[in-house]
């Protein structure tokens, strides 16, 4: 039960890593035009999510399924 806690802290911490993008959108918006804060939010969650789901294939690749479940 605890090793499951563990698990789901972790993935709980590492998802609210992307709400720090918040704070910079925010910080930046002071300085820089709507559009461009928006077009570079965009952009990133696009490199993001692409580079999430390329870890993602790897890892599901190279994990034994027997490990798993």
């Amino acid at each position: 039960m605890i090793a499951d806690a563990a698990v789901a802290l972790v993935v709980v911490v590492v998802a609210e890593l992307g709400d720090k993008t918040q704070l910079v959108a925010l910080s930046l918006s002071a300085r820089y035009r709507t559009a461009q804060i928006l077009g570079a939010r965009g952009a990133t969650s696009v490199v993001l999510q692409t580079l999430s789901v390329a870890a993602g294939a790897l890892i599901g690749e190279s994990v034994d399924p027997d490990v798993v479940g």
